[in-house]
């Protein structure tokens, strides 16, 4: 349906990575926009993504220091085909855990995103923000459809955030 509709298909692949990646490989066309809202995967499976053009977002799991495979899979991922994104009220990052999630809680994960990158707030912010609007502009197109409209505003705050 989101390929003829000509929108992003959004995956939540809970506990399936392999089951949804041979489905989308049999079943996605080459060109498809797909995003993996919520990411859990590893690296591995983010190089898979990053083969395809696939986009993986990420919420504040991220952040808790056990979810090192999170952090090796955004670390292979090209920083176009990565999407910040709350999941809430739910999953909200360190140093809220716990706490119902929002989206002015964003910006700490959007931080730690460009902690594990090297960007600093003086130094790397324009160009990595630049990787993301040319990423977030093929991804929802021209005429920003309404199921991506929430990605675009995260982009935004990803440059005036940092």
């Amino acid at each position: 349906m989101a390929q003829r509709s000509g929108l992003p298909l959004q995956i939540h692949d809970r506990d399936a990575h392999e089951d949804t990646l041979a489905i989308l490989d049999e079943r996605a066309s080459a060109d498809q926009r797909i995003v993996f809202h919520c990411y859990s995967g590893d690296a591995q499976m983010a190089r898979r993504l990053a083969e395809r053009g696939w986009y993986a977002s990420f919420a504040g799991p991220i952040t808790y220091p056990a979810n090192s495979d999170l952090r090796a899979a955004l670390a292979v991922l090209p920083r176009e085909l990565v999407l910040v994104e709350t999941d809430a009220p739910y999953l909200t990052p360190v140093p809220w855990r716990g706490c119902p999630n929002a989206s002015y809680v964003m910006a700490h994960t959007v931080r730690f995103i460009a902690d594990q990158w090297g960007v600093s707030e003086g130094g790397g912010v324009r160009p990595a923000a630049g990787e993301h609007r040319g990423g977030l502009r093929h991804l929802v197109r021209v005429t920003y459809p309404v199921m991506s409209v929430g990605y675009w505003v995260l982009r935004v705050r990803f440059e005036r955030v940092l």
